[in-house]
């Protein structure tokens, strides 16, 4: 007795599950990524599900297992870029957790009962969308009430302190000086750097012999190219203060000479904060 396997509904099956899955863990890590990105890494998941069709037979399991770990650690890599291996480790445990949830809720609500392909397809979509639903809330819940933290800015003595979100999606790096870069908005750098420094930094791109100016070479202004949250790439320009510090509930960090991009918009990180903490500056 035998069963009959059409490789390609395999290939199908789990090119749109890997699909789910994957957005499933960009929203998690909170990292923007393109449908291109997903559907290829999706793909490198699928092929090596009917590759594993083939030898599986015999195969021990250590050998299964580790051979599993890397395809998903590829899927991740592919999906994501270049990330820290925290965030990749981040990535795959995800990626394991959602295909464990995702498993256990077609089992418990349709074990036993012939699925047509549109049905797959549909309790697919109809899990993803409630998945996805309850991650957005749970984030949206944790910045209501968590990961929020007073941070001080300080700059030839003064100081400013603001409200600070301990952003996991923000791992951008500046190429120029080698350090994890936050976001700020510029307006709520005016009592700190005086409203006229601020103007003259969010006019910079227009204006850009005011480099030259002696109230600004100390803040080391250079641009950055950052994507937003959309998928897009925008320069933004850096600066570079004295000293950040960072009152989490277990400790208080300090970062000495801390790069800042800034948001030209006013009130364009919202009423409960005003900086974006990068996630390599609190661990």
């Amino acid at each position: 007795m035998y069963n009959e396997v059409y490789i390609d509904a395999v290939f199908a099956a789990n090119l749109f599950v890997d699909y789910l899955l994957l957005r499933l863990t960009a929203t998690y890590l909170r990292v923007p990524v393109s449908r291109k990105r997903t559907f290829l890494a999706a793909a490198s998941g699928a092929l090596f599900s009917c590759f594993l069709l083939y030898v599986q037979t015999g195969m021990i399991l250590p050998l299964r297992i580790s051979l599993q770990t890397g395809c998903a650690i590829f899927m991740v890599y592919v999906l994501c870029g270049p990330i820290s291996a925290e965030r990749l480790l981040q990535g795959v445990l995800s990626l394991y957790l959602g295909a464990f949830v995702l498993g256990g809720l077609w089992e418990a609500f349709f074990s036993g009962r012939a699925w047509s392909g549109a049905a797959f397809f549909a309790a697919g979509l109809l899990t993803f969308a409630v998945l996805r639903t309850v991650l957005c809330l749970t984030r949206f819940f944790r910045e209501k009430t968590g990961d929020l933290y007073p941070v001080t800015l300080s700059w030839r003595g003064r100081t400013e302190t603001l409200c600070g979100l301990f952003d996991t999606g923000n791992v951008l790096m500046d190429p120029l000086r080698g350090r994890p870069v936050s976001i700020v908005e510029a307006d709520a750098l005016r009592s700190l750097l005086s409203g006229e420094v601020v103007e003259k930094l969010i006019h910079l791109k227009e204006k850009p012999g005011e480099l030259k100016s002696t109230q600004l070479t100390g803040l080391h202004p250079h641009f950055l190219i950052c994507r937003t949250a959309g998928g897009s790439e925008e320069m933004l320009l850096a600066v570079t203060l004295d000293e950040l510090c960072i009152q989490t509930p277990t400790e208080l960090v300090h970062v000495a000479n801390p790069v800042f991009a800034l948001l030209p918009a006013p009130s364009a990180l919202g009423k409960e904060y005003r900086v974006l903490i990068n996630s390599r500056l609190i661990h």
